[in-house]
């Protein structure tokens, strides 16, 4: 009897195993320009990326698409395509669509959509404005474009990006002083200006002008100050941090990561951005601590922020925790002198990095490497990595550029690291070359003029911050004096 069990389970797996089921894949197309030709592409077809007439879906319902494939049971993965990976679909927003998985076990049908495809995700918009009329409506289409313009190497455009952007921010200024907007409740107006304002912010700041990302992102918080939402306030107080990182100021980069974490201990756990920005407040917190060289307390928080690497996303926003995670552990251990732990973690860093096309990540690793290796008197493996590095940072600097950072500051600070490996050779008309290279980026970066200006900024918002805290504990009193004569 066992055994008869047991071969009508191998024989039920068996027929699961090679049965074939009829699966239908149905795509709708929220692009502004419709496309008869739409593949569908996946493990089933060993991702045949070609305008294979096989895989063509055919009209279905209003602006979708259809095919019928007889596949195996099991696991599935796929995506749409215009007939190569040039054509492939995308994020509205410019991100990459993840694979689609599925298990095949049943007749069954797959129901997606589209909302952009590669090759024209700026064209598709330009034309989506031209036919829309509503204000609402056209400032999402003018950010999007702003976006696209403004974080993605393969469209990066700066000046198109600002163009964009302020068109935008004009329009929603607009709807804002509108009567319209006035009679309107909860219609987060507020806080799409903020993200305009940051796109603007995160421009200025990739291209080295960080008094003026510094301007405007000051001018967010205020504006986020008098919202409900705390988390915009988070999300403003973390951008500030990046200019303060990059002028090296890093006590006010600690002052504002505590600041974060004590706004955050007051806020709902259980939204979907506590976890992100609890991790973000984490690394900001470590990076001051390990720039400030107090490497127990950075790793301590550096700790805690890998404790809590993002759980529960997908493989791409993974990766990147992981990858940025793992530098910070990396540097910090450097620091202690623990160089087992150091290369270890650096070693991680490199395949996610290499995921997510974050550069700026394998740059900063090739340096940190770098630095290990001088320690260890390697001079020859320290000078590769160093030049690696900065190499990365040279060839790269619209993807670093893209991710909202500043490629001539990295150099700035890989260049003496290579300089003093030279001097160590002896080759002094090497060493005079790469130092000569920091000093003309730190003048640009860091002129007199510009510390000026941020100093300014820094000391005009510390003074209206102290006039803030003045106002509430009047209030405090104030209310306090009420409630004794009520007493009385």
């Amino acid at each position: 009897m066992k055994k008869y069990i047991v071969l009508l389970i191998l024989l039920t797996s068996f027929t699961l195993l090679h049965a074939q089921f009829k699966v239908r894949f149905i795509v709708k197309e929220n692009t502004a320009i419709h496309h008869d030709s739409i593949y569908i592409t996946g493990t089933f077809n060993n991702w045949d990326s070609l305008a294979n007439n096989k895989y063509l879906m055919q009209p279905y319902g209003e602006n979708e698409k259809s095919i019928v494939l007889n596949l195996k049971a099991g696991p599935l993965a796929y995506k749409f395509t215009r007939g190569n990976w040039f054509k492939v679909e995308k994020r509205y927003y410019g991100g990459e669509v993840t694979d689609r998985h599925v298990i095949i076990n049943k007749d069954t049908t797959f129901k997606d959509s589209v909302s952009a495809w590669r090759d024209l995700i700026i064209i598709d918009k330009r034309y989506a404005l031209t036919q829309q009329k509503e204000d609402t409506s056209r400032v999402n289409i003018l950010t999007s474009i702003a976006s696209n313009y403004a974080f993605w190497p393969e469209y990066y455009n700066a000046d198109s990006a600002l163009h964009y952007a302020q068109k935008a921010l004009l329009l929603q200024q607009n709807i804002i002083d509108s009567y319209k907007y006035k009679s309107l409740t909860n219609n987060g107006f507020s806080s799409r200006l903020i993200y305009l304002k940051e796109i603007v912010a995160g421009l200025f700041h990739a291209l080295g002008n960080y008094p003026k990302a510094l301007e405007i992102r000051f001018e967010n918080l205020k504006l986020a100050e008098k919202e409900k939402d705390k988390f915009i306030m988070v999300y403003c107080i973390r951008n500030i941090t990046t200019d303060y990182i990059s002028m090296k100021d890093y006590q006010k980069v600690l002052n504002y990561g505590k600041s974060m974490d004590s706004i955050l201990n007051t806020l709902n756990s259980n939204d979907p951005r506590f976890q992100r920005d609890k991790w973000t407040t984490k690394n900001i917190i470590s990076t001051a601590y390990y720039n400030q060289h107090v490497p127990d307390s950075a790793l301590h928080y550096a700790k805690e922020m890998r404790a809590s690497d993002i759980k529960d996303m997908n493989h791409g926003d993974s990766a990147y925790y992981l990858a940025a995670s793992s530098l910070l552990l990396a540097d910090i251990y450097a620091q202690k002198g623990d160089f087992k732990s150091g290369y270890s973690y650096y070693r991680q860093v490199i395949p996610n990095a290499t995921t997510i096309y974050a550069v700026q990540f394998i740059a900063r690793t090739y340096a940190g490497m770098a630095r290990l290796f001088q320690k260890e008197n390697q001079i020859d493996s320290a000078l590769i990595y160093a030049k690696l590095s900065l190499v990365f940072f040279q060839k790269y600097k619209i993807d670093v550029q893209a991710w909202g950072e500043n490629s001539d500051s990295y150099i700035a600070d890989i260049s003496p690291l290579i300089a003093g490996l030279y001097k160590t050779n002896n080759q002094l008309d090497s060493a005079y070359k790469y130092l000569h290279l920091s000093v003309d980026l730190k003048d640009s970066l860091y002129n007199v003029s510009k510390i000026r200006q941020f100093q300014t900024l820094t000391f005009n918002e510390t003074v209206r911050h102290e006039q803030i805290n003045q106002q509430i504990k009047e209030a405090q009193q104030q209310y306090k004096t009420k409630v004794k004569m009520f007493g009385l």
